[in-house]
């Protein structure tokens, strides 16, 4: 019985090609797209989710309009932007600036030997990085890490990239970074994420 189903809907798919085509491929498309917003709606949703406040972590976002056209839009944060907002908005409990780092990061080993590596991932970041987002750390606190001028954390993966199996905590790395055209050294790194 379900083979005459079969056949006689074949039978109807033949007879009216230029119908059932338009009605497939209409279906066809309404399927894929649904699917398209419905993962890029997913991925929106779960952006970040793994930290403690996510439902209270905002980013802010500036658009550059001339004349009704977007010229430029950034998410940099300008310096006095985000302290000017937490005093403004008492709604504000805390903020974290960030600028990119990108550049040649080094570290000379006791040996004399130079390991250098360009990284596309480097940012600046406020002391309070640590108050907003709730990265795990696998040495050091979290509460004392990037209080100091020219301190770093870094990733277990850049801390093998660059020590190898030694204990990075006390070492320095050095950036050269093409941003204010100068060299900028770190001491003190602490390895997070596992």
């Amino acid at each position: 019985m379900i083979q005459n189903y079969i056949t006689v809907a074949w039978r109807n798919l033949l007879k009216n090609k230029a119908f059932s085509f338009i009605t497939i491929f209409g279906l066809a498309v309404s399927i894929a797209t649904f699917l398209l917003i419905t993962q890029y709606v997913f991925s929106e949703l779960s952006y970040d989710e793994f930290h403690t406040n996510a439902d209270n972590i905002y980013r802010i976002r500036l658009d550059d309009y001339k004349q009704g056209v977007l010229t430029n839009s950034s998410t940099v944060s300008y310096y006095a932007e985000a302290p000017a907002i937490k005093e403004t908005f008492p709604e504000v409990g805390n903020f974290v600036r960030l600028h990119r780092a990108d550049g040649m990061i080094s570290y000379r080993k006791p040996s004399g030997e130079l390991v250098s590596y360009h990284e596309k991932r480097a940012f600046y970041a406020d002391s309070s990085l640590f108050d907003v987002f709730s990265f795990s750390l696998l040495e050091g606190a979290a509460n004392q890490v990037l209080r100091r001028p020219e301190s770093v954390v870094i990733s277990e993966t850049m801390a093998l990239k660059y020590f190898g199996g030694q204990n990075p905590i006390g070492k320095t790395l050095s950036l050269s970074s093409e941003w204010q055209g100068g060299t900028t050294s770190w001491k003190g790194c602490l390895p997070i994420f596992q």
